[in-house]
């Protein structure tokens, strides 16, 4: 009996034809005109946020010769090219996530807001800038243009500004997943401190929690 069933010399009991299901799933108009290329693309577009960072040659030189802390040159290149986790890129593959800012409330959380342009975040940025260059106003949209371009700015010490925003991001990414995660109240008071410690190591501010 074991050989016959390996030598396969039973009768074909009857095979099942799959012909009727398959006609009745591939009939409509939306699956003649199905192209799996065309459907992977769409799916990576909903899910995957592609950036290519527009930076030349001489900015990435800048960005890498900068004397700063290495866990703060990782934060800001991911920035630069948007791998970074916010409320609007989780709702994408968790729908019951809601893309409002945890803290403002804004309806849309992306990656500019979550580091920027949410008034909480704002208020660290404006507290750590005015100490730095109390004669000159940033805006948001400045600070997302030395993070994101390098930008040079006039009357100031340019390399030294790249160095304090690159470690006000760090601290601010801290400071938010501390609340996400902890429930560490986000204070922007008691998120930098101007000169308490030397610029070699912090461009000047120090992170309190």
């Amino acid at each position: 009996m074991i050989w016959n069933l390996i030598l396969n010399n039973y009768p074909d009991p009857g095979s099942a034809d799959d012909f009727p299901f398959v006609s009745w799933l591939t009939r409509s108009v939306d699956w003649i005109s199905f192209h799996p290329q065309d459907y992977r693309q769409s799916q990576s577009d909903i899910l995957l946020t592609y950036s290519l960072s527009t930076l030349p040659p001489p900015k990435w030189k800048q960005f890498w010769s900068l004397k700063i802390l290495p866990e703060a040159r990782t934060i800001w290149f991911r920035f630069i090219y948007n791998k970074f986790h916010c409320n609007a890129s989780i709702s994408r593959f968790d729908p019951t996530v809601p893309t409002t800012c945890s803290l403002c409330h804004d309806p849309l959380e992306d990656i500019n807001h979550l580091l920027i342009h949410c008034p909480f975040k704002w208020s660290a940025w404006h507290g750590v800038l005015s100490q730095f260059t109390p004669y000159l106003e940033f805006h948001p949209e400045d600070v997302e243009s030395i993070l994101r371009n390098l930008s040079r700015f006039d009357f100031v010490d340019n390399t030294r500004l790249l160095r304090i925003c690159s470690h006000a991001l760090l601290y601010i990414w801290r400071a938010h997943w501390c609340y996400v995660f902890d429930g560490t109240p986000f204070l922007p008071q008691q998120i930098v401190y101007i000169k308490s410690i030397p610029l070699k190591m912090t461009c000047g501010f120090h992170y309190f929690y």
